[in-house]
């Protein structure tokens, strides 16, 4: 019976022993899961962040090119109807009999474009400071 208890004790031991290690080992795999989880879970988090800028960067440029398109099509508008009305008139004629009207309305009409030309690429020779520091 002696032997018997024994061979029970050490059947015991190394039963015990056995599941320590199993304990430990399951332990460093949850350990390395939870890991994981939190690794993907910030990678998840960056993403959604990610496709909301996209987003938010598609809706302005589309807005944007929406505003360009209807400056195009104005733009257009007045191309055509400059270009009706001088189809109307004979400006060889007209500066023929006429050259000192033609001659003052083209100085004018010259010098506003130049200025407007100006006033257009200020905004871009000179931008507005910005928040974001360059490199």
């Amino acid at each position: 019976m002696i032997k018997v208890v024994g061979v029970l004790l050490v059947v015991m031991a190394v039963m015990s022993g056995i599941f320590y290690m199993y304990y430990k080992d399951t332990q460093a795999t949850i350990r390395t899961l939870n890991e994981n989880n939190a690794k993907l879970t910030v990678s998840v988090d960056l993403q959604k962040d990610t496709i909301a800028t996209m987003e938010a960067d598609f809706k302005r440029t589309a807005a944007a090119n929406n505003k360009l398109q209807k400056s195009l099509q104005l733009a257009e508008k007045d191309k055509d109807a400059l270009r009706e009305m001088l189809s109307k008139h004979n400006l060889t004629h007209l500066s023929a009999s006429k050259p000192g009207l033609l001659q003052r309305r083209a100085r004018r009409a010259t010098s506003k474009l130049f200025r407007d030309i100006e006033d257009e690429t200020k905004a871009f020779s000179n931008p507005a400071p910005t928040d974001t520091p360059t490199e």
